[in-house]
């Protein structure tokens, strides 16, 4: 079993493999895993988004598709057989097909997009062999921005959606294949803090020096540094947070529209509606209604 007081940082690979013990029984599971609250049978991928009860757990088992796994929100552990990676909100995880894994959720919960790549696309895109190799984890950087960018595309499911998604995996498939150590990938450290900060207090009244003077850099410098990691402003970085929040409140929660607006740290519901709107293509309303029935 997994111990969850033990602290784990984002994305640590362990060298004890946490199914050691386990019966293993490898169930060939395919998404949804978790109350399901969408799905998306494209022609090359299946997206499924997904709701996990704080502290569950899935038992060990393999996805009969190479996957990736996006983090909307909430926490989780995933344990292969000699690995361990630590995800949290905006995270990606990528992992071969038949890759056998157990996952232990956190005091939270998560909520999760999971995408599936059709077999024989996936043979037919260069590099994808390489990109699926082992089982990682990317906590910053441009492969989570764009896994962010198709989750709300997933949303607005227009005529264009799909074509648009389709591009976002392509580039995501590729960059990853470029760089396949991930060493390219990683931001400096007081960008990572930066982050953080913003995914902490993302509710609260944050302002940009503040956060610059925290992690002891000039503001400007801050600022042009998380938008050409993050491809978006720190502030465009906050609202997404406080839309995304909102959007799990709107699902798992009947509080009003205007209550939710407020504690998302909105000035007024109709600032929260036109947000929203522009995130994800529908409004507050529509939105729980269709999550919700």
């Amino acid at each position: 079993m997994i111990n969850m007081n033990q602290k784990t940082e984002p994305g640590l690979i362990s060298n004890a493999g946490c199914l050691s013990g386990l019966v293993r029984f490898a169930n060939r599971y395919s998404p949804p895993l978790g109350q399901q609250l969408d799905r998306w049978r494209m022609k090359h991928f299946v997206l499924t988004e997904a709701l996990h009860a704080p502290e569950s757990a899935v038992p060990p088992h393999v996805h009969r598709a190479a996957s990736l796994t996006f983090i909307i929100r909430g926490s989780s552990v995933e344990c292969f057989e000699d690995s361990r990676l630590a995800a949290e909100p905006g995270g990606l995880l990528l992992r071969p097909a038949g890759e056998l894994h157990s996952d232990r959720f956190g005091q939270r919960g998560a909520q999760l997009l999971t995408i599936e790549i059709d077999s024989n696309y996936a043979a037919s895109v260069d590099g994808f062999g390489k990109v699926f190799q082992r089982p990682s984890y990317f906590s910053e950087g441009i492969l989570p921005s764009l896994a962010q960018r198709i989750y709300h595309e997933s949303k607005t499911r227009d005529t264009a959606a799909e074509l648009i998604i389709e591009g976002l995996m392509l580039e995501l498939l590729g960059t990853v294949s470029r760089n396949s150590r991930g060493s390219a990938l990683k931001p400096p450290a007081w960008l990572v803090k930066a982050k953080r900060i913003c995914t902490e207090q993302f509710r609260e009244s944050i302002h940009l020096s503040d956060i610059a003077n925290s992690v002891g850099v000039h503001p400007t410098h801050l600022a042009r540094s998380f938008k050409k990691v993050n491809n978006l402003t720190l502030g465009e970085y906050v609202r997404q947070l406080r839309i995304d929040w909102a959007a799990g409140e709107l699902v798992q929660t009947n509080d009003s529209i205007t209550d939710l607006a407020v504690a998302a740290g909105f000035y007024d519901e109709s600032h929260f509606i036109r947000s929203f709107k522009k995130q994800f293509g529908l409004s507050p309303r529509r939105y729980r209604l269709l999550n919700q029935s």
